[in-house]
Protein backbone atom coordinates (compact mmCIF):
# COMPACT_ATOMS: atom_id res chain seq x y z
CA UNK A 1 0.00 0.00 0.00
CA UNK A 2 2.92 2.42 0.95
CA UNK A 3 4.72 1.56 -2.86
CA UNK A 4 1.21 2.50 -4.40
CA UNK A 5 0.65 5.78 -2.55
CA UNK A 6 4.30 6.78 -3.67
CA UNK A 7 3.63 5.64 -7.27
CA UNK A 8 0.51 7.53 -7.30
CA UNK A 9 2.47 10.94 -5.28
CA UNK A 10 4.78 10.44 -8.19
CA UNK A 11 2.81 10.37 -11.06
CA UNK A 12 1.42 13.72 -9.36
CA UNK A 13 4.44 15.37 -9.06
CA UNK A 14 5.48 14.82 -12.40
CA UNK A 15 1.88 15.92 -14.19
CA UNK A 16 1.88 19.00 -12.41
CA UNK A 17 5.64 19.83 -13.27
CA UNK A 18 4.64 19.70 -16.78
CA UNK A 19 1.90 21.27 -16.71
CA UNK A 20 3.87 24.50 -15.11
CA UNK A 21 6.22 24.09 -17.67
CA UNK A 22 3.41 24.17 -19.96
CA UNK A 23 1.86 27.29 -18.70
CA UNK A 24 5.10 29.21 -18.42
CA UNK A 25 6.73 28.75 -21.75
CA UNK A 26 2.99 28.66 -24.23
CA UNK A 27 -0.11 29.69 -22.48
CA UNK A 28 1.19 32.43 -20.57
CA UNK A 29 2.86 34.76 -23.42
CA UNK A 30 -0.14 34.50 -25.39
CA UNK A 31 -2.49 35.29 -21.88
CA UNK A 32 0.10 38.56 -21.66
CA UNK A 33 -0.41 38.95 -25.33
CA UNK A 34 -4.41 39.05 -24.60
CA UNK A 35 -3.88 41.71 -21.53
CA UNK A 36 -1.91 43.91 -23.82
CA UNK A 37 -4.49 44.28 -26.33
CA UNK A 38 -7.43 44.68 -23.81
CA UNK A 39 -6.09 47.46 -22.23
CA UNK A 40 -5.69 48.63 -26.00
CA UNK A 41 -1.78 48.11 -26.32
CA UNK A 42 -1.56 46.52 -30.12
CA UNK A 43 1.64 43.94 -30.46
CA UNK A 44 2.56 42.82 -33.47
CA UNK A 45 2.93 38.79 -33.16
CA UNK A 46 6.22 39.24 -34.34
CA UNK A 47 6.88 40.41 -31.11
CA UNK A 48 5.57 37.02 -29.43
CA UNK A 49 8.63 34.87 -27.58
CA UNK A 50 9.72 32.45 -30.60
CA UNK A 51 9.60 29.53 -28.74
CA UNK A 52 10.70 26.45 -30.74
CA UNK A 53 13.48 29.47 -31.52
CA UNK A 54 16.29 30.96 -30.49
CA UNK A 55 14.53 33.38 -27.42
CA UNK A 56 17.95 35.95 -27.62
CA UNK A 57 18.11 36.01 -31.68
CA UNK A 58 14.25 36.10 -32.89
CA UNK A 59 15.52 35.61 -36.56
CA UNK A 60 16.79 32.08 -35.42
CA UNK A 61 14.11 29.64 -36.64
CA UNK A 62 13.76 25.72 -35.14
CA UNK A 63 11.14 23.56 -36.71
CA UNK A 64 8.16 21.60 -34.42
CA UNK A 65 7.68 18.27 -35.33
CA UNK A 66 4.30 18.86 -37.05
CA UNK A 67 5.53 21.72 -39.28
CA UNK A 68 8.66 20.63 -41.11
CA UNK A 69 7.21 19.14 -43.84
CA UNK A 70 4.18 19.68 -45.89
CA UNK A 71 1.85 17.43 -47.24
CA UNK A 72 4.38 16.79 -50.12
CA UNK A 73 7.50 16.18 -48.20
CA UNK A 74 8.74 19.22 -49.00
CA UNK A 75 10.74 21.33 -46.54
CA UNK A 76 9.20 24.23 -45.38
CA UNK A 77 11.38 27.69 -45.95
CA UNK A 78 12.26 29.99 -43.44
CA UNK A 79 11.17 33.51 -43.91
CA UNK A 80 13.70 35.25 -42.33
CA UNK A 81 14.12 39.30 -41.95
CA UNK A 82 17.04 39.35 -44.54
CA UNK A 83 15.52 37.99 -47.65
CA UNK A 84 15.17 40.17 -51.11
CA UNK A 85 11.42 41.15 -51.27
CA UNK A 86 9.64 43.25 -49.33
CA UNK A 87 5.80 42.37 -48.42
CA UNK A 88 3.17 44.13 -51.00
CA UNK A 89 1.79 45.74 -47.84
CA UNK A 90 4.88 47.40 -47.23
CA UNK A 91 5.81 45.40 -43.70
CA UNK A 92 9.39 45.19 -42.63
CA UNK A 93 9.12 41.22 -42.74
CA UNK A 94 10.58 40.16 -46.20
CA UNK A 95 9.42 37.39 -48.04
CA UNK A 96 11.22 34.82 -50.35
CA UNK A 97 11.21 35.85 -54.02
CA UNK A 98 11.57 32.67 -55.25
CA UNK A 99 8.67 31.72 -56.07
CA UNK A 100 9.51 28.23 -58.13
CA UNK A 101 10.18 26.86 -54.13
CA UNK A 102 7.90 28.87 -52.50
CA UNK A 103 5.72 26.93 -49.71
CA UNK A 104 2.23 28.07 -49.71
CA UNK A 105 0.59 25.74 -47.61
CA UNK A 106 1.05 25.73 -43.74
CA UNK A 107 -0.06 23.40 -41.14
CA UNK A 108 -1.03 25.61 -37.58
CA UNK A 109 -1.31 23.44 -34.16
CA UNK A 110 -2.39 27.02 -32.84
CA UNK A 111 -0.34 26.61 -29.16
CA UNK A 112 2.73 28.60 -31.46
CA UNK A 113 3.41 31.58 -33.01
CA UNK A 114 6.34 32.65 -34.97
CA UNK A 115 7.94 33.64 -38.00
CA UNK A 116 8.13 30.75 -40.21
CA UNK A 117 5.88 28.67 -38.88
CA UNK A 118 3.54 31.26 -40.37
CA UNK A 119 3.85 33.30 -43.10
CA UNK A 120 3.18 36.55 -40.76
CA UNK A 121 3.45 40.45 -41.20
CA UNK A 122 4.83 42.59 -38.70
CA UNK A 123 1.69 44.82 -38.76
CA UNK A 124 -2.12 44.25 -38.88
CA UNK A 125 -3.90 43.79 -42.50
CA UNK A 126 -5.99 45.86 -44.47
CA UNK A 127 -8.77 44.48 -46.86
CA UNK A 128 -8.09 44.81 -50.64
CA UNK A 129 -10.11 43.27 -53.33
CA UNK A 130 -6.20 42.37 -54.55
CA UNK A 131 -4.74 40.73 -51.77
CA UNK A 132 -7.89 38.93 -50.26
CA UNK A 133 -7.95 37.52 -46.54
CA UNK A 134 -10.93 34.31 -46.47
CA UNK A 135 -11.58 32.13 -43.50
CA UNK A 136 -12.91 29.10 -44.79
CA UNK A 137 -14.90 28.00 -41.30
CA UNK A 138 -16.06 24.42 -42.89
CA UNK A 139 -19.22 23.03 -41.83
CA UNK A 140 -19.03 19.20 -41.23
CA UNK A 141 -19.80 16.88 -43.54
CA UNK A 142 -20.25 19.35 -46.36
CA UNK A 143 -18.01 18.11 -48.64
CA UNK A 144 -15.43 20.40 -47.41
CA UNK A 145 -12.79 17.74 -47.16
CA UNK A 146 -13.49 17.66 -51.55
CA UNK A 147 -13.23 21.24 -51.79
CA UNK A 148 -9.78 21.56 -49.83
CA UNK A 149 -8.32 18.58 -52.25
CA UNK A 150 -9.10 21.57 -54.99
CA UNK A 151 -8.06 25.09 -52.82
CA UNK A 152 -4.54 22.97 -51.75
CA UNK A 153 -3.83 22.73 -55.55
CA UNK A 154 -4.89 25.68 -55.74
CA UNK A 155 -2.54 27.72 -53.66
CA UNK A 156 0.08 25.91 -55.18
CA UNK A 157 -0.88 27.13 -58.96
CA UNK A 158 -1.95 30.46 -58.20
CA UNK A 159 0.35 31.25 -55.69
CA UNK A 160 -1.81 32.27 -51.77
CA UNK A 161 -1.25 31.36 -48.75
CA UNK A 162 -3.29 28.43 -47.06
CA UNK A 163 -3.26 27.98 -43.85
CA UNK A 164 -4.50 24.44 -42.23
CA UNK A 165 -5.48 24.50 -38.99
CA UNK A 166 -4.31 20.83 -36.91
CA UNK A 167 -6.73 21.09 -34.68
CA UNK A 168 -10.22 18.84 -35.88
CA UNK A 169 -12.37 18.63 -33.09
CA UNK A 170 -12.84 22.09 -31.15
CA UNK A 171 -15.57 23.82 -32.91
CA UNK A 172 -16.38 26.38 -29.86
CA UNK A 173 -13.61 28.51 -29.23
CA UNK A 174 -13.11 29.46 -25.43
CA UNK A 175 -12.48 33.78 -25.62
CA UNK A 176 -8.80 34.01 -25.13
CA UNK A 177 -8.32 31.46 -27.65
CA UNK A 178 -10.39 33.24 -29.91
CA UNK A 179 -8.68 36.93 -29.62
CA UNK A 180 -5.53 34.85 -30.36
CA UNK A 181 -6.86 32.85 -33.54
CA UNK A 182 -8.29 36.52 -34.69
CA UNK A 183 -5.03 38.29 -33.97
CA UNK A 184 -3.02 35.48 -35.97
CA UNK A 185 -5.69 35.83 -38.74
CA UNK A 186 -5.11 39.76 -39.04
CA UNK A 187 -1.44 39.15 -39.21
CA UNK A 188 -1.31 36.54 -41.60
CA UNK A 189 0.26 37.78 -45.49
CA UNK A 190 -2.14 38.30 -47.58
CA UNK A 191 -3.33 36.99 -49.85
CA UNK A 192 -4.24 33.88 -47.83
CA UNK A 193 -7.35 30.87 -46.93
CA UNK A 194 -7.07 29.74 -43.60
CA UNK A 195 -10.04 26.27 -43.15
CA UNK A 196 -10.96 24.74 -40.15
CA UNK A 197 -13.86 23.33 -38.20
CA UNK A 198 -14.58 26.71 -35.77
CA UNK A 199 -17.77 28.62 -35.26
CA UNK A 200 -17.83 31.93 -36.56
CA UNK A 201 -15.42 34.98 -35.13
CA UNK A 202 -16.86 38.25 -34.63
CA UNK A 203 -13.20 40.50 -35.47
CA UNK A 204 -14.98 43.71 -34.74
CA UNK A 205 -15.20 42.88 -31.34
CA UNK A 206 -11.40 42.70 -30.59
CA UNK A 207 -11.22 46.26 -33.31
CA UNK A 208 -9.77 43.79 -35.99
CA UNK A 209 -11.33 44.42 -39.62
CA UNK A 210 -12.85 41.10 -40.58
CA UNK A 211 -11.58 38.61 -43.35
CA UNK A 212 -14.32 37.61 -45.99
CA UNK A 213 -15.96 34.29 -44.99
CA UNK A 214 -17.00 31.39 -46.98
CA UNK A 215 -18.62 28.08 -46.24
CA UNK A 216 -20.81 25.53 -47.86
CA UNK A 217 -23.74 23.78 -46.52
CA UNK A 218 -25.94 21.21 -47.76
CA UNK A 219 -29.59 20.09 -46.79
CA UNK A 220 -29.82 19.48 -43.49
CA UNK A 221 -31.09 15.83 -43.57
CA UNK A 222 -28.51 14.59 -45.79
CA UNK A 223 -25.75 16.16 -44.04
CA UNK A 224 -27.03 14.72 -40.29
CA UNK A 225 -27.48 11.48 -41.98
CA UNK A 226 -24.30 11.34 -43.16
CA UNK A 227 -22.20 12.61 -40.20
CA UNK A 228 -24.67 9.33 -37.94
CA UNK A 229 -23.10 6.70 -40.22
CA UNK A 230 -19.54 8.57 -40.21
CA UNK A 231 -19.38 8.02 -36.92
CA UNK A 232 -20.09 4.33 -37.00
CA UNK A 233 -17.94 3.28 -40.06
CA UNK A 234 -16.05 6.22 -41.50
CA UNK A 235 -15.33 6.59 -44.65
CA UNK A 236 -12.44 5.02 -47.78
CA UNK A 237 -9.74 6.85 -45.94
CA UNK A 238 -7.69 2.72 -44.87
CA UNK A 239 -5.46 4.79 -42.83
CA UNK A 240 -7.70 6.06 -40.65
CA UNK A 241 -9.15 4.16 -37.74
CA UNK A 242 -12.67 4.37 -36.65
CA UNK A 243 -14.04 4.31 -32.96
CA UNK A 244 -17.72 4.34 -31.65
CA UNK A 245 -18.77 4.98 -28.56
CA UNK A 246 -21.26 2.64 -28.04
CA UNK A 247 -22.37 -0.94 -27.99
CA UNK A 248 -22.36 -3.04 -31.48
CA UNK A 249 -26.18 -3.13 -31.41
CA UNK A 250 -26.01 0.77 -30.79
CA UNK A 251 -23.21 1.39 -33.82
CA UNK A 252 -25.30 -0.91 -36.20
CA UNK A 253 -28.56 0.79 -35.57
CA UNK A 254 -30.16 2.17 -38.48
CA UNK A 255 -31.04 6.10 -38.34
CA UNK A 256 -34.96 5.19 -38.67
CA UNK A 257 -34.48 2.94 -35.76
CA UNK A 258 -32.92 6.10 -33.83
CA UNK A 259 -35.29 8.78 -34.80
CA UNK A 260 -38.75 6.45 -33.61
CA UNK A 261 -36.94 4.93 -30.34
CA UNK A 262 -36.20 8.62 -29.64
CA UNK A 263 -32.69 8.36 -28.85
CA UNK A 264 -30.94 11.49 -27.65
CA UNK A 265 -28.11 10.91 -30.74
CA UNK A 266 -31.14 11.98 -32.86
CA UNK A 267 -33.11 14.42 -30.65
CA UNK A 268 -33.61 18.34 -31.73
CA UNK A 269 -30.39 19.18 -29.35
CA UNK A 270 -27.72 16.91 -31.31
CA UNK A 271 -29.85 17.46 -34.72
CA UNK A 272 -28.69 21.31 -34.51
CA UNK A 273 -25.44 22.22 -36.08
CA UNK A 274 -24.87 23.72 -38.66
CA UNK A 275 -26.50 26.99 -37.38
CA UNK A 276 -23.57 27.40 -34.65
CA UNK A 277 -20.95 28.08 -37.28
CA UNK A 278 -22.88 31.21 -38.64
CA UNK A 279 -23.51 32.54 -35.19
CA UNK A 280 -20.50 32.51 -32.93
CA UNK A 281 -18.75 31.46 -30.09
CA UNK A 282 -21.53 33.16 -27.76
CA UNK A 283 -22.39 30.02 -25.46
CA UNK A 284 -25.99 30.81 -26.54
CA UNK A 285 -24.99 29.87 -30.16
CA UNK A 286 -24.92 26.31 -28.99
CA UNK A 287 -28.82 26.28 -28.41
CA UNK A 288 -31.90 26.13 -31.41
CA UNK A 289 -33.64 29.23 -30.58
CA UNK A 290 -34.79 31.85 -32.97
CA UNK A 291 -32.49 34.36 -31.29
CA UNK A 292 -29.48 31.56 -32.81
CA UNK A 293 -30.97 31.73 -36.16
CA UNK A 294 -31.24 35.48 -36.57
CA UNK A 295 -28.20 36.20 -34.80
CA UNK A 296 -26.32 33.33 -37.59
CA UNK A 297 -28.66 35.20 -40.47
CA UNK A 298 -26.94 38.50 -39.35
CA UNK A 299 -23.35 37.53 -39.54
CA UNK A 300 -23.84 35.98 -42.83
CA UNK A 301 -25.03 39.23 -44.11
CA UNK A 302 -22.39 41.10 -42.62
CA UNK A 303 -19.13 38.93 -42.62
CA UNK A 304 -20.06 36.09 -45.10
CA UNK A 305 -19.07 36.61 -49.13
CA UNK A 306 -19.92 33.75 -50.27
CA UNK A 307 -22.17 30.48 -48.64
CA UNK A 308 -22.72 28.04 -51.37
CA UNK A 309 -24.79 24.87 -51.54
CA UNK A 310 -23.08 21.13 -51.56
CA UNK A 311 -25.88 20.38 -54.04
CA UNK A 312 -24.88 23.08 -56.34
CA UNK A 313 -20.89 22.44 -56.21
CA UNK A 314 -20.36 23.75 -59.53
CA UNK A 315 -22.21 26.99 -58.83
CA UNK A 316 -19.83 27.35 -56.28
CA UNK A 317 -16.81 27.54 -57.80
CA UNK A 318 -17.48 29.39 -60.33
CA UNK A 319 -19.16 32.17 -58.05
CA UNK A 320 -16.00 31.92 -56.43
CA UNK A 321 -13.73 32.34 -59.59
CA UNK A 322 -15.75 35.58 -60.54
CA UNK A 323 -15.51 37.11 -56.46
CA UNK A 324 -11.74 36.24 -56.37
CA UNK A 325 -9.99 35.45 -59.80
CA UNK A 326 -6.46 35.15 -58.48
CA UNK A 327 -7.48 33.14 -55.83
CA UNK A 328 -9.98 30.67 -57.41
CA UNK A 329 -9.44 31.14 -61.14
CA UNK A 330 -8.98 27.13 -62.50
CA UNK A 331 -10.92 25.99 -59.63
CA UNK A 332 -14.13 25.01 -62.13
CA UNK A 333 -11.80 22.82 -64.32
CA UNK A 334 -10.14 21.34 -61.45
CA UNK A 335 -13.43 19.93 -60.36
CA UNK A 336 -14.76 18.70 -63.53
CA UNK A 337 -11.35 17.28 -64.91
CA UNK A 338 -9.78 15.96 -61.72
CA UNK A 339 -6.24 14.26 -61.26
CA UNK A 340 -6.33 10.38 -60.94
CA UNK A 341 -5.55 10.91 -57.34
CA UNK A 342 -8.02 13.35 -57.34
CA UNK A 343 -10.59 11.20 -57.73
CA UNK A 344 -9.68 8.81 -56.00
CA UNK A 345 -9.82 11.19 -52.80
CA UNK A 346 -13.16 12.31 -53.53
CA UNK A 347 -14.48 8.63 -53.70
CA UNK A 348 -12.86 7.80 -50.42
CA UNK A 349 -14.24 11.01 -49.23
CA UNK A 350 -18.02 9.17 -48.96
CA UNK A 351 -19.04 8.34 -46.27
CA UNK A 352 -19.54 4.32 -46.07
CA UNK A 353 -23.03 2.28 -45.40
CA UNK A 354 -25.69 5.04 -45.30
CA UNK A 355 -29.17 4.33 -45.79
CA UNK A 356 -31.77 6.96 -46.56
CA UNK A 357 -34.62 7.95 -44.01
CA UNK A 358 -37.93 6.75 -44.25
CA UNK A 359 -40.60 9.22 -45.51
CA UNK A 360 -42.30 9.16 -41.96
CA UNK A 361 -38.31 9.30 -40.59
CA UNK A 362 -37.63 12.46 -42.61
CA UNK A 363 -41.29 14.11 -41.54
CA UNK A 364 -40.02 13.57 -37.98
CA UNK A 365 -36.69 15.00 -38.26
CA UNK A 366 -37.85 17.77 -40.63
CA UNK A 367 -40.21 19.22 -37.83
CA UNK A 368 -37.89 19.23 -35.15
CA UNK A 369 -34.94 20.59 -37.99
CA UNK A 370 -37.33 23.28 -37.82
CA UNK A 371 -34.69 26.24 -37.60
CA UNK A 372 -31.54 24.58 -39.54
CA UNK A 373 -33.90 24.40 -42.72
CA UNK A 374 -35.39 27.79 -42.24
CA UNK A 375 -31.38 29.01 -42.47
CA UNK A 376 -30.73 26.55 -45.19
CA UNK A 377 -33.64 28.30 -47.38
CA UNK A 378 -32.27 31.74 -46.76
CA UNK A 379 -28.90 30.93 -47.62
CA UNK A 380 -30.46 29.06 -50.76
CA UNK A 381 -32.22 32.23 -51.62
CA UNK A 382 -29.18 34.54 -50.93
CA UNK A 383 -26.65 32.00 -53.18
CA UNK A 384 -29.46 32.01 -56.30
CA UNK A 385 -29.50 36.01 -55.60
CA UNK A 386 -25.93 36.10 -55.79
CA UNK A 387 -25.33 34.02 -58.81
CA UNK A 388 -27.87 36.04 -61.13
CA UNK A 389 -26.03 39.09 -59.69
CA UNK A 390 -23.10 37.90 -61.21
CA UNK A 391 -24.54 36.27 -64.77
CA UNK A 392 -24.50 32.66 -63.71
CA UNK A 393 -27.63 30.87 -64.32
CA UNK A 394 -29.03 28.12 -62.36
CA UNK A 395 -28.76 24.81 -63.89
CA UNK A 396 -31.81 22.71 -62.99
Amino acid sequence: MRMLKGIKRYITLVVVVCCCVWYVFQWKPLIKHNKLIKHGKKLSLAQLPNIHGDRENPDSIKWSSNSEFDRSGNKMLAIKKDDDVSSSLGSSWKFNNDTANQKWIYEWNETVVYQGLLPLVDRLNVYSDDMPRIIFNRVGKCGSRSVLDIFRNLAERNRFNMIESLVYTQKILPPEKEEMVAQVLSQIQPPYLFQRHMYHINFSYYKLQSPSYINIIRDPIARFTSQYYYRRFGDGFQERTWTFNGTERERYQTINECVLRDQYECSKRRTFYIIPFFCGNDPRCKQPTEWTLKRAMANVKQDFKVVGLLEELRDVFLVLEKTWPTVFGGSVKLLEHPSEGQMTNRTAALTRAKEKPSPKVTAILKEQMDLEYRFYSFVKSRFHALKRKLGIRHKL
